[in-house]
């Protein structure tokens, strides 16, 4: 089948080009010297690859990685606020975010022991702590609770969407419901398109390299306002 040369030879093409890089940068560590402009130049000018098929390999591995170090930073930075939040062990401290996503947590917990027919002395351990939770005592140990906030974004779902619902299910509402907050969410379902496509699909990159420092400007403003608003949030709570 024709498609099996395509894979072996112009699909793996761009990988073999950053295979060569990293090995000429593995061979200068060894020696414990600098990779020079040199080495990389002397790699992209075997006439293996044309300035388009450097551009393309170049942009969409960036993009890739654009994409997914922001996915990355916006589990971590959800991961950080719910430890500070409960770290301080107040319930005032919850929003009605935080407490719904406890609530159902553990009710999620006990549909699937009932779903399975599991003895009930493990759905009493779930209903105590939901009792516990929602009585609200003041001496009540919050770190037990922080397993049921989900700071990560559903397996094999992405997009602007999939974001928007997350950050709100943390209590962040201006950085996507703002006017630039619906504009960034519209940037990035059409940049999820273009990464799936690429993924899944092997298509280019479909802009000029450089609108690459626009999207990853897009994505250090956004970064900026939810960091903004949990700033807001925790200097006000403040102890």
């Amino acid at each position: 089948m024709d498609e099996i040369y395509s894979f072996k030879n112009d699909r793996m093409k761009e990988i073999l080009l950053f295979i060569d890089i990293a090995e000429a940068a593995e061979k200068e560590i060894m020696v414990d010297t600098a990779v020079t402009s040199d080495t990389i130049n002397g790699l992209l000018n075997q006439e293996k690859f044309s300035n388009i098929e450097i551009e393309q390999s170049f942009s969409k591995v960036a993009f890739i990685l654009l994409m997914s170090k922001f996915e990355h930073f916006i589990e971590t930075f959800l991961e950080t606020y719910a430890q500070k939040k409960i770290d301080r062990n107040n319930f005032d401290e919850l929003n009605s975010e935080l407490s719904r996503q406890i609530i159902n947590g553990i009710l999620a917990e006990i549909e699937k022991l009932r779903i399975h027919k599991s003895k009930q002395n493990k759905i009493d351990n779930y209903l105590e702590e939901l009792t516990i939770f929602v009585s609200k005592n003041t001496n009540t140990d919050l770190t037990k609770f922080k397993k049921y906030l989900e700071t990560k974004f559903r397996y094999g779902k992405h997009g602007g969407d999939e974001l928007k619902n997350l950050v709100k299910k943390f209590g962040f509402k201006e950085c996507v419901d703002s006017e630039t907050g619906k504009a960034f969410i519209m940037v990035f379902n059409n940049l999820t398109n273009i990464r799936n496509n690429i993924i899944h699909a092997d298509t280019k990159f479909p802009y000029p390299s450089e609108e690459l420092r626009k999207y990853l400007n897009n994505f250090i403003d956004f970064s900026d306002a939810i960091n903004e608003e949990a700033i807001k949030d925790l200097e006000k709570n403040k102890l």
